[in-house]
């Protein structure tokens, strides 16, 4: 069973490590052998950033991973992806069927919008089952497009995943940047901050996932992260109506197991109530946004997990059974003995 792992925004392949480690053991157990990478997409830990005219969208992260699985040679695999992670993971398994096995889409579905947000609830009737179709048709051919249009032309710009960054020497697109990072005098100083920004329910193991690939030594006494600042502005990712989404994931075609957080992103909310400020959970279990969404995916599964939005970081052990049965489902059973290998890029 080969899995690819595709984190979320502002975080790194480190946040797989403890889930990783878990199914790992799970799968030699199972006598399965197994080959699992997980990647820091573009502008994120270890991989390098953007050229300083660079915009980082869902297409250029898409393409990365893309790059990944052709370095690889890897003809069928399972998508294992958290947040952001799920928009990269719709896109490749819309454009390439034939290489997603399936999808473990970890607390996304679409992005979180208000019950009584006025855009969402025009459009949440949804597209005529024939322009449905017509359009997800569309996008998935767009996708293949732009990925084999810049797979075709990948000696004509320079590559930023595949050369990794010397860990102590982070990249900048300009000197003006180096002013608004924010320093720590140790690297515990800078765990403590990534505990506290992801809420209480981050575990000292957690954060420590995180830091080994996102934090790094600048001076002799200075830590700083190591992500592209400029993955924090917006002008790559426009927004998507409703339907546009519907279309996206009815143009999946392999299996989808979703795992949603209960106090995760799609959790009911308020329409004055921001992410960060919103406590609320899933009411009666179920999320009014993965209840409407997830009838526009052709073949799924669903799973309803106690935790936050980074529940596979918090409560790895509350995930691994579903990604256990997922990777069974695709794996090659071994004659005699499991094999395992396991990368970080």
């Amino acid at each position: 069973s080969r899995a690819l792992f595709v984190h979320g925004w502002m975080d790194n392949a480190g946040s797989f490590v403890p889930l990783i480690d878990r199914v790992a053991a799970a799968m030699v157990k199972r006598s399965i052998a197994c080959d699992f990478v997980a990647v820091d997409l573009p502008g994120h830990g270890r991989s390098q950033h953007l050229d300083a005219d660079g915009v980082y969208s869902i297409g250029v992260y898409a393409e990365s991973v893309y790059a990944v699985v052709q370095a690889l040679d890897w003809r069928s695999f399972v998508l294992v992806a958290h947040s952001l992670g799920g928009a990269i993971a719709s896109f490749l398994a819309a454009a390439y069927p034939q290489a997603v096995a399936s999808i473990v889409m970890i607390d996304w579905l679409g992005g979180p919008r208000s019950r009584s947000d006025r855009e969402f609830d025009s459009t949440r009737g949804g597209l005529p089952n024939r322009q449905l179709a017509k359009e997800s048709a569309r996008i998935a051919s767009l996708l293949r497009g732009f990925l084999r249009y810049h797979s075709d032309h990948e000696s004509d710009r320079k590559p930023f995943l595949v050369q990794q960054t010397d860990p102590s020497q982070p990249q900048r697109a300009d000197q003006a940047t180096f002013a608004r990072r924010r320093q720590f005098l140790s690297r515990e100083d800078a765990v403590e901050y990534l505990r506290k920004t992801h809420g209480s329910s981050l575990t000292v193991e957690a954060a420590q996932s995180l830091a080994e690939r996102g934090v790094v030594r600048v001076r002799r006494q200075h830590y700083e992260f190591a992500h592209d600042l400029r993955i924090r502005r917006r002008d790559g990712n426009p927004w998507y109506t409703e339907d546009q989404l519907h279309a996206l994931l009815f143009s999946i075609t392999c299996r989808v197991i979703l795992v949603v957080a209960t106090h995760g992103i799609l959790a009911d909310r308020d329409e004055n109530t921001t992410h960060a400020e919103s406590t609320s959970t899933l009411s009666d279990s179920k999320s009014f946004l993965v209840e409407l969404r997830r009838q526009f995916i052709r073949d799924h599964e669903l799973h309803y997990v106690s935790g936050g939005h980074h529940v596979h970081l918090e409560q790895p052990d509350r995930v691994l059974s579903v990604l256990e049965n997922a990777l069974a489902d695709s794996a090659t059973m071994s004659e005699s003995h499991a094999s395992f290998g396991r990368a970080y890029l």
